[in-house]
């Protein structure tokens, strides 16, 4: 494409459809010509010389505000109060109105019209000129880019766009003036330095500013070109000699020297530097006399500032400008300077003075050689009598026609004027070097009533005569004691901003806000209550901020989430369109991410990033959920899937051992797939598993999958044996739980011993004891619960018998343990009771015999006895009833 229709491309683009100018876009302009890229910026004026980062970055800052206004211009949408731009805006006077050229790009938007606070569309025109707008904005927006890439060393043509925009290498415009038909160099600094400082008189002057043409004191200097349309001026210091500044600075001076002025009110000529008139003290830019009755009211109310002639409102006590006290007068310049100077400045006009060899130079050198000699009231008187032939000349000639025109008539005039001013110059330049020693020298004290600075020694103010105490003496400052204080300044402003924000994050840490977000909160809105702004604010901007980021995108990646938002919102820490370019770009990574991971249906892949709230891990879940779900039923499912020897994947059997069943490692799970495949179904998987985990021995894995029952012969599983502790017989499950059955129901408990061998046979009451607790826990899990409850019984009656104090109720068999010496007994179960040594029935004749005693006792005395003592004997003796 060629350039001219790139360039064209662009302006349409802005006014159509603003969206699509992105920074690929704009990359692109930089191929095209310098020419052809910026038409209608003045960069010369705009851009600062050199290489200074911070007045750079100041012009970015004002570049991407006047892209803003260029943008709502061209909107279909423009603000409710697009027509004007006030200067009381703080945005707009931290940044466009901080910056050379600012206000001139405005009026090339159209804002054309001076109001008293701001800038305006003239009321003629209803709408803006949109294809003119147009053209700015994107001169703005091409700059805006260029610089962005310039300052962070990334710009394609580094070097060649350095030495265009920084260095100001290009073909530069012819400065022309209307004012007079000549050019003239700058004053040296002799000849400006002797006429004191060009704002408030002080003879004793500091710098020499190039571009203004004057000399200023120090403090003048710094209040002057404190304002920031002033503050790439080339200054150099009083001492300094002509010949020793660069050619630039020779070049600008020359170029930039003020011309003569007419004063409109008397009409007398003026020098180039002078701000007031030297017959009726009328400021240069006053076009008629002001009437009495008129100064009259307005001296009421107000009072003009001799050095500055402002106008101050009458509460002031110090100018608003100069700040030079209210009753200071005029400054103490010499009246000769104004009347001579302006004659010299004549004189060094090419065009119409004779050339310096064909002067008569006789009276130059005999007041050199008396210079010493002669006093300064000869050299006033001189100027005098210069300055009224001077005022004379002027009055009688033509008032519409300036000095030098009508002196090209009077060649008499020229030769008689040029000696006194030759002279006069000789007088007034003096050596550099004694010049910084006087300056270096001069010494003063401000006053602590009035402020007003005095040259003379001592403690009485010559304006306001008072006495100030503790009066000290003070150099004069130099340029890099004014540097240091403006260094100090900024370092207090910035350490005042720091610690602000300091206070401001630790009090949002109190609260759970994090310093990103503390920070991104004040960037953007500015607010001094950072928290509540985040809790009210921050949600309807994160709205926005998707919005836009949706219409930017457009349907290929998704509607955008809140967490991705407000991520991008910190991370660009609060810029609105880094944010919708970020948020974009993420999104974008994300969505190729996952679809180089093998999911091709990028709808898919955009509603799993929306759903996981912007995470790729989420993300990546819910698209492998339905790949898994297979796996999924079939892990859940109650039904174990068959291991199938006859599988051809043997990789895939081998992986399923080692995860299933855990072995030790791939070799083992192999050898438990080979015993699998010799035991052809004679092994179950379980048993064959179990043995490869305790040997990986062949032979003796082969030997405990085909252990021998000792009773029956039945080959089985060396872990479903059972044996008991007294002997290594192996007898099967079914044979071990019918043994044991039988003997607990049928036989003595100690008969309950191995079927095989019959062991053990022990007398020890200890080692029985051992003995019937592991065999109590072997038959817990063998015998049937009638069959082991039983086992217990006749377990515990055993252990209970073997103590002399147990005993059972003759009267229900119940058994328990006796602890006293009585000998009736009674049962806790019946309540019966009975004899403890003779077991007989209890009765209360028993207590005072003997149980033999008691059973003669019970023949002779108890009649059931009796009868049944007789049928017992009539039975012996085979006589019945």
């Amino acid at each position: 494409m060629a350039t001219c229709q790139l360039r064209k491309a662009l302006e349409s683009d802005l006014i159509h459809q603003p969206d699509t100018v992105t920074t690929y876009r704009l990359d692109q302009m930089l191929e095209v010509p310098f020419k052809d890229r910026y038409r209608r910026l003045d960069l010369q004026t705009l851009l600062p010389s050199g290489e200074q980062s911070p007045q750079l970055r100041s012009v970015i800052t004002a570049l991407n505000i006047l892209e803003k206004y260029g943008k709502n211009l061209l909107s279909p949408h423009r603000p409710k109060f697009w027509r004007s731009v006030k200067f009381n805006n703080p945005v707009f006077k931290a940044t466009v109105d901080a910056v050379n050229g600012g206000r001139h790009v405005l009026s090339l938007y159209g804002y054309t019209q001076s109001l008293p606070d701001g800038l305006s569309f003239p009321d003629a025109m209803q709408e803006p000129d949109i294809s003119n707008v147009a053209a700015v904005t994107a001169d703005v927006i091409i700059l805006h880019r260029e610089l962005n890439l310039l300052i962070s060393n990334s710009h394609p043509y580094q070097e060649q766009a350095t030495q265009q925009l920084l260095k100001m290498n290009f073909p530069q415009p012819a400065l022309m003036t209307d004012s007079v038909g000549f050019s003239r160099p700058a004053p040296s600094v002799s000849e400006t330095s002797s006429e004191g400082c060009g704002l408030c008189g002080v003879k004793t002057v500091s710098v020499v500013c190039t571009l203004c043409n004057d000399t200023l004191c120090l403090e003048c200097d710094h209040r002057v070109h404190s304002h920031p349309n002033r503050s790439n001026h080339q200054r150099n210091p009083c001492g300094i000699s002509p010949s020793h500044r660069p050619k630039d600075d020779e070049f600008l001076s020359h170029i930039s020297s003020r011309p003569p002025w007419h004063c409109m009110s008397c009409h007398i000529l003026n020098r180039g530097g002078s701000v007031l008139c030297i017959g009726c003290e009328r400021p240069r830019a006053c076009n008629n006399p002001m009437s009495a009755s008129l100064e009259a009211s307005l001296h009421k109310d107000t009072w003009v500032c001799q050095a500055c002639t402002l106008q101050n409102p009458s509460s002031a006590v110090l100018c608003a400008v100069c700040d030079r006290p209210r009753l200071a007068g005029k400054p103490s310049r010499d009246g000769y300077e104004s009347a001579a100077l302006s004659l010299i400045e004549s004189k060094d006009s090419k065009d119409f003075y004779k050339p310096a060899g064909s002067l008569d130079q006789s009276g130059l050198v005999s007041f050199s050689e008396n210079i010493k000699t002669v006093g300064l009231g000869s050299v006033c008187d001189k100027t005098a009598n210069i300055e009224r032939t001077n005022a004379r000349l002027v009055s009688q000639g033509n008032n519409n026609t300036s000095l030098p025109y009508a002196m090209k008539n009077s060649p008499d005039y020229s030769c008689m004027v040029e000696k006194p001013i030759n002279e006069l110059r000789s007088f007034i330049e003096v050596p550099s070097g004694k010049k910084e020693e006087e300056v270096k020298m001069s010494k003063g004290w401000q006053c602590a009533h009035c402020t007003f600075y005095n040259k003379c020694p001592g403690r009485v103010c010559e304006m306001c005569e008072q006495t100030s105490e503790g009066v000290s003496v003070v150099e004069e400052n130099t340029e890099e004691a004014h540097l240091k204080h403006q260094d100090e300044i900024r370092q207090k402003q910035l350490k005042e901003d720091g610690a602000k924000l300091v206070a401001l994050i630790k009090e949002g840490e109190a609260y759970g806000v994090s310093p990103e977000e503390v920070y991104s909160a004040v960037r953007y809105s500015g607010t001094e209550k950072p928290l509540w702004w985040l809790q009210s604010e921050l949600v309807y901007v994160l709205e926005r901020l998707i919005d836009a980021a949706s219409q930017k995108a457009g349907s290929e990646l998704g509607a955008f989430t809140p967490d991705e938002a407000r991520s991008a919102w910190l991370s660009c820490g609060g810029d609105m369109e880094e944010a919708v370019n970020l948020c974009i770009i993420q999104r974008r990574i994300k969505v190729e991410e996952l679809c180089s991971l093998g999911f091709q249906d990028r709808d898919k892949v955009v509603a799993a990033i929306y759903e996981s709230a912007g995470s790729v891990a989420r993300a990546l879940s819910i698209l492998q959920k339905p790949l898994l779900e297979p796996f999924l039923q079939r892990v859940w499912e109650d039904k174990e899937v068959p291991f199938q020897l006859d599988s051809a994947d043997k990789q895939a059997l081998l992986r399923r051992l080692l995860a299933e069943h855990a072995l030790h490692s791939w070799g083992r799970a192999e050898l438990a797939l080979s015993l699998l495949h010799e035991g052809e179904e004679r092994y179950n998987l379980q048993d064959v598993v179990e043995a490869v985990r305790e040997s990986q021995d062949r032979d003796f894995i082969k030997r405990m999958l085909t252990q021998e029952c000792a009773v029956c012969s039945w080959q089985l599983p060396r872990n479903k044996m059972r044996s008991l502790t007294s002997c290594e017989c192996c007898i099967c499950p079914d044979c071990f739980r019918m043994h044991f059955t039988v003997a607990v129901k049928e036989k003595h408990i100690r008969k309950m011993v191995c079927p095989a061998c019959e062991e053990p046979e022990i007398s020890d009451e200890g080692e029985l004891l051992h003995y019937f607790s592991t065999l109590d826990i072997l038959l817990r899990d063998t015998l049937e619960e009638d069959a082991y409850n039983l086992f217990h019984k006749k377990l515990t009656e055993r252990t209970l018998m073997k103590d002399p104090k147990f005993l059972w109720c003759t009267h229900c068999s119940f058994g328990f343990i006796y602890e006293r010496d009585q000998l009736d007994v009674k049962c806790p179960q019946c309540d019966c009771s009975f004899c403890r040594k003779c077991k007989r029935p209890w009765e209360e004749q028993h207590r005072a015999l003997s149980c033999d005693d008691f059973q003669n006792w019970k023949r002779e005395n108890d009649a059931e006895y009796q009868a049944q003592g007789l049928a017992v004997y009539l039975q012996e003796n085979g006589i019945s009833e």
